[in-house]
């Protein structure tokens, strides 16, 4: 009687357990570098290779592709002079993400992102980044319109009070959630001048590409997932990007379709349909 094989035995082949440690060139020490470069949810999947993601959960933009929406060589350009700065608060992880337009083109070249900070000082190292890495621009801001109504943690003030404190004078618009994401959706999918509208510096916003990726999920009901981490970026990012609609909306007006005009009816014909002349 024919030895029974083992389960998943195959003639010729051998399970072996994988990791980057087998690459002498690729210590404990590198993979921990890589952390430093990439969002934490692409090492852990490409070289530790253990499971990341939350279970039943999906990526809210399926038509984010890295290699049409991702440009490392993005930069600031002096010539086009405007930045829009998208603000999230919050004590955890605040976040701001920088877009500067080109015509129709969005390009998102710098962010910041903080851990267990408190606005003001928060504040004040966006303004001195901002300064040092865009000379001569002219910021735009637009906020949370909660904002307005949300005392900072131990403040007596709101959080637009504390940056117009600053100088800052943020502009807001209140606006559901999923028109906001509904409108970056369609921006990922359309072309202008041979490129997607929307392009990101993934070495420059490494938590905002993070959550385009697939980070920022649905539950299996299809309510957005706020897991404290990804959707600080992507909130920054859709107040920016509506401001910079709004602009780019008043620039580029959507040209009204013309309804051509009627030629006037004979007598024969409009006796036909209307029973007299």
């Amino acid at each position: 009687m024919a030895e029974k094989r083992k389960l998943h035995e195959v003639d010729g082949f051998k399970v072996v357990e994988l990791s980057p440690l087998a690459d002498p060139d690729k210590g404990e020490q590198y993979i921990l570098e890589q952390y430093a470069k990439l969002p934490k949810e692409d090492v852990d999947r490409e070289f530790r290779l253990l499971p990341v993601g939350q279970v039943d959960a999906y990526p809210v933009f399926g038509d984010y592709q890295r290699k049409y929406h991702e440009d490392p060589n993005l930069v600031y350009r002096s010539g086009l002079r405007y930045i829009y700065r998208g603000w999230d608060f919050g004590k955890v992880h605040p976040c701001v993400e920088f877009l500067q337009p080109d015509g129709q083109k969005i390009n998102c070249i710098y962010e910041i992102y903080g851990t267990n900070v408190n606005l003001a000082p928060f504040a004040q190292r966006v303004l001195a980044d901002s300064g040092i890495h865009f000379p001569g621009a002219t910021f735009v801001d637009w906020v949370d319109a909660s904002g307005i109504n949300t005392p900072q943690s131990g403040e007596g003030r709101s959080c637009i009070k504390i940056l117009q404190d600053l100088g800052v004078h943020p502009r807001y618009r209140r606006e559901d959630v999923e028109i906001g994401i509904d409108r970056i959706a369609k921006n990922l999918t359309q072309w202008v001048d041979n490129r997607p509208m929307v392009k990101i510096n993934p070495i420059r916003c490494p938590h905002l590409v993070g959550s385009f990726r697939g980070g920022y999920k649905r539950n299996p009901k299809g309510v957005l997932i706020k897991d404290g981490t990804n959707d600080h970026p992507i909130d920054a990012f859709r107040y920016a990007h509506q401001g910079l609609c709004v602009n780019i909306a008043s620039q580029f007006p959507t040209k009204k379709k013309e309804i051509p005009k009627r030629m006037p009816l004979s007598d024969s014909e409009q006796f036909s349909r209307y029973g007299r002349i």
